[in-house]
């Protein structure tokens, strides 16, 4: 048997961006977040904005200064897409109403077996999932 680690839940989520404040408006507007303020990271030298979730989940969103500004590739070796949690079928049907009313392009919704998918991208086309679990999500 594995020893329990003591980890309690996730902490936050930080996110590099092209546009800090177009990507604010974008997660405020399409999934709910409230945009708790501009920030300035003095240790790291770098700009972000934070982000506040009902649900709890605190996000930044970084904008380094050297990026290149391509968009995100989950091809490459970091972050494949984020999933938020859905409680209900309503929820996807109301968040994919809420995404085609601030023009966001790539709205998908997947019924597969084990879920309900809300597949969304974002201004720098990170993947970004909205998921209602059909079965429990234990082994």
């Amino acid at each position: 048997m594995t020893a329990m680690t003591p980890l309690t839940g996730l902490s936050h989520l930080d996110l590099s961006v092209s546009d800090r404040h177009t990507s604010a408006r974008w997660y405020a507007g399409v999934l709910g977040f409230e945009i708790r303020g501009d920030r300035f990271n003095e240790t790291a030298r770098l700009p972000w904005v934070h982000l506040m979730h009902p649900c709890g989940l605190s996000m930044g969103l970084v904008e380094h200064p050297g990026n290149p500004g391509e968009p995100f590739d989950e091809r490459r070796c970091g972050l494949d897409h984020v999933s938020f949690a859905a409680t209900t079928r309503d929820d996807i049907d109301e968040l994919e109403r809420r995404a085609l009313e601030h023009g966001v392009e790539d709205v998908t919704v997947n019924d597969t077996a084990h879920a309900t998918l809300l597949v969304l991208r974002d201004p720098d086309r990170i993947q970004v999932e909205v998921c209602l679990w059909k079965v429990p999500t234990s082994d």
